[in-house]
């Protein structure tokens, strides 16, 4: 790869290792094993401790701040719980401005006139949306409603829909107020909600759907990713199906709207259920399905643990599901509280999305950062909110880990700290690189909202090579919209790593290690990799001319060599896990 931009001590970063060592203390540091994605440090059974405390923040909200940890020791397992799944006050809400066309400019005036006014639509569309992006990572940040916020982007990876598809930021912004609002309640009337949502019907082409020509897309999918999943209907019910959800559309106000005109009111047969059934009815005989509950609580405790759940505890769960008739919130305490849900073999070994990376690392580090560097960033690591790759949503786990979105993650951790400039971060990162087959059929839409907002929103099959150049392109105004977010006078966060070295007490070099590698990672780093940590730091140190046991004096100097280790620590593989 060519142009890779440089990294503080990325030699030393290549030097990292996981091979086997003694169970003999090395410099005070001790042996604490060796990284393997999948087999842990072991935590007491007892044990209510920090490192369940930490688990329960990362899977449940976005990273903990030491302060938080401390504050969930002390509040109890319990109580926090059910202090996540109440959440605090949610602060002001996002307003909407709906953009309105000046139909009178648009109609009468002359050809410049005609285009400023199409520029001005898709401008204030296109900065809506990014504004709405911004305030909801905010909200990620805060951590006044974690839970709330993290079922919120689940959701949004369940329901999926599309901006480069439906165009409008307004019907986006709409829809995930809907699952925000839903998101901690009623499953099922979060699907009746969903079967009318404006984006969700012109995302799977509902608007279409009338009796004399039946589109079939929202009801495979309602039943094959929304409520039963694959295996639990035939093709006949998704034709049938079809025909209950005729007529569901928008109006001219971008509302729902039922046209009875095009509505199929003939008799169908869902499931087996006979009637002259419409949207409700569907959703009804869905919910009644034994198949829902069983996947809707796996998806969730699939997304939350990182890994499917054994036969037997998802047919518990599943029928908990149901005799709670689909309320969300005791399904979730019953999770959150289960000694399962913090067995070794899940705790810090899912691999971060790249929201849960940036959100964790700031939340982490305490580091105030505008919305819109994490929302750029993420784009840039293979997660644009509003445009999942596909009605599937996203591929969790090991699939968000490649050599570029490494080596990417690593110049935005460098970001976050102030270690890395805008300049730095412009390399393209498919030089020299083939794609394969998988990563042709897993590209998704690439239109930006504002070419979206007035065109078709059609793609045409092209080359692979054709396809590796629109990847790259697309990878080059992400990058320069990162570039943007971080402005032409670098990110400058407000953070003091020395003033937490102090009230940590905290002193020497291999005290620091251990103190920011507890602050900075799920699972513990190798002892082959904390000794490499220490002779960085003590080599960065002593080139800054600072004494030992002085890191600690709040000085420009030795801030700077503090936050030159954490980035060296988020760069870790370790510190991919959460």
């Amino acid at each position: 790869m060519k142009n890779m931009p440089y990294l503080p001590h990325l030699t030393f970063l290549a030097l990292l290792v996981t091979s086997p060592v003694t169970g003999q203390s090395v410099d005070g540091l001790e042996d604490r094993g060796t990284l393997d994605l999948r087999v842990l440090k072991s935590k007491p059974d007892s044990a209510w401790d920090a490192r369940a405390v930490e688990h329960l923040f990362n899977r449940a909200g976005f990273g903990a701040h030491n302060l938080d940890l401390r504050r969930g020791l002390r509040t109890g397992q319990k109580m926090l719980v059910g202090h996540l799944i109440r959440g605090e006050d949610e602060g002001p809400r996002f307003v909407v401005r709906p953009v309105e066309p000046d139909m009178e400019m648009l109609k009468g005036g002359d050809e410049e006139e005609r285009r400023k006014e199409r520029n001005r639509l898709r401008n204030d569309n296109r900065r809506q949306g990014q504004e709405f992006l911004n305030w909801w990572v905010s909200r990620m940040l805060e951590g006044q409603s974690p839970l709330r916020e993290r079922m919120t982007l689940f959701w949004h990876g369940f329901f999926t829909s599309d901006s480069t598809k439906v165009r409008l930021a307004e019907l986006m912004i709409d829809q995930n107020e809907l699952l925000r609002e839903h998101a901690l309640g009623n499953f099922g009337e979060l699907l009746h909600a969903v079967v009318r949502d404006p984006a969700m019907l012109i995302y799977l082409d509902n608007t279409s759907n009338t009796k004399d020509s039946p589109n079939e897309n929202l009801a495979r999918e309602l039943m094959e990713l929304f409520s039963l999943g694959e295996g639990n209907y035939t093709e006949e019910d998704i034709r049938e199906v079809a025909r209950a959800l005729t007529g569901y559309g928008i109006d001219r106000r971008r509302e729902f709207v039922f046209n009875a005109r095009a509505h199929d009111f003939t008799t169908k047969t869902i499931l087996g259920v006979e009637g002259r059934h419409d949207g409700r009815d569907v959703v009804d005989i869905l919910l009644a399905q034994p198949a829902c509950a069983r996947w809707v609580a796996g998806s969730i405790i699939t997304y939350l643990e990182g890994a499917a759940p054994d036969q037997e505890r998802l047919e518990a769960y599943a029928e908990f599901l149901r005799e709670a008739d689909y309320e969300l919130g005791p399904m979730l305490e019953k999770l959150l509280l289960d000694p399962e849900f913090y067995r070794d073999e899940i705790v810090g070994a899912r691999v971060s999305s790249p929201i849960d990376y940036l959100v964790g690392a700031c939340r982490r580090l305490g580091a105030d950062v505008r919305g819109e560097l994490i929302v750029r960033g993420a784009g840039l690591l293979g997660m644009s909110l509003f445009e999942p790759p596909n009605v599937k949503g996203w591929n969790e786990g090991p699939a968000w880990i490649t050599t570029a979105t490494l080596m990417n993650r690593a110049n935005l951790a460098g970001v976050l700290l102030g270690t890395i400039g805008a300049g730095e971060m412009l390399v393209d990162p498919l030089d020299d690189m083939e794609l394969t087959e998988e990563e042709m059929a897993s590209m998704g839409p690439e239109f930006p909202l504002d070419e979206a907002m007035m065109g078709d929103g059609e793609m045409m099959t092209a080359s692979a090579e054709v396809e590796k150049e629109k990847k790259s392109r697309n990878q080059g105004n992400l990058m320069a919209k990162v570039a943007r977010a971080i402005g032409s006078g670098g990110h400058h966060p407000r953070i003091s790593l020395g003033a937490r070295l102090f009230r940590s007490g905290a002193s020497s070099d291999r005290e620091i290690v251990e103190f920011m590698c507890s602050s900075l990672l799920a699972i513990d780093a190798p002892l082959e990799t904390r000794r490499m940590l220490v002779a960085a730091l003590r080599t960065d140190r002593e080139a800054q001319g600072i004494e030992p046991g002085a890191l600690v004096k709040k000085t420009m100097a030795a801030e700077q060599v503090l936050r030159r280790l954490a980035h060296l620590i988020l760069s870790l593989p370790e510190a991919q896990l959460g």
